[in-house]
């Protein structure tokens, strides 16, 4: 029995790679994805990857869609059970990270197979309902956005808000929403906001 420390979003990060299957992308590639969730806030990220799926070319999309996107992260937390374990591993090394793989068996751990199940299930229904499978990097992709628009389990605050401190809406949440309203001449909104934010201002 164990529970991950507590520390800060994006600085542990659950890794996985997901394969929905002998399904192709629209450009003909076999679709295979690398999902990543941080520990704290269950935000999550995917990664189209090619069919040669080397440490170095996921350490280089590591690097690009998190590391450079949201900052240093500490830990890499891995299913022991992972094809890709060794893989994972080396992807590790070459970015200098702490690995930390889970005991065998030890799934609930992993908090990345739950968003995998998710997927599971929202790529079947585009299937069904599309007749085909080409658009399944369109689908992990609002799947994603989906996942990350909901609540974090257990509570009411959204992954993206304990995240990245935005709401992610929808389509028709703009539509009907007021916008915000311009400053005008007077900069009313400008002197309103430091009167606000300063008592010397």
């Amino acid at each position: 029995y164990f529970s991950w420390p507590i520390t800060c979003s994006f600085y542990i990060f659950h890794v996985d790679i997901w394969i929905p299957g002998e399904v192709c992308t629209d450009t003909g590639i076999h679709s295979t994805f690398m999902n990543v969730m941080c520990d704290l806030t269950q935000f999550c990220i995917t990664s189209l990857l090619p069919e040669k799926k080397t440490s170095a070319l996921l350490a280089k999309l590591f690097m690009e869609n998190i590391i450079l996107t949201f900052g240093m992260v500490a830990v890499v937390v891995v299913n022991a059970e992972s094809t890709f374990l060794k893989t994972f591993q080396a992807m590790c090394k070459i970015l200098n990270l702490h690995f930390w793989p889970l005991a065998r068996g030890n799934h609930k751990g992993n908090g990345i197979e739950k968003f995998h199940r998710f997927l599971n299930k929202t790529s079947t229904i585009q299937g069904n309902d599309h007749g085909t499978q080409n658009g399944i990097a369109r689908t992990v992709k609002t799947s994603q956005f989906a996942w990350n628009s909901a609540p974090i389990d257990g509570t009411d605050i959204d992954c993206s808000v304990a995240a990245i401190g935005r709401q992610f809406k929808f389509p028709l949440d703009i539509e009907l929403g007021l916008l915000p309203t311009l400053n005008d001449d007077s900069n009313s909104a400008l002197a309103d906001y430091l009167r606000n934010v300063s008592n010397h201002a």
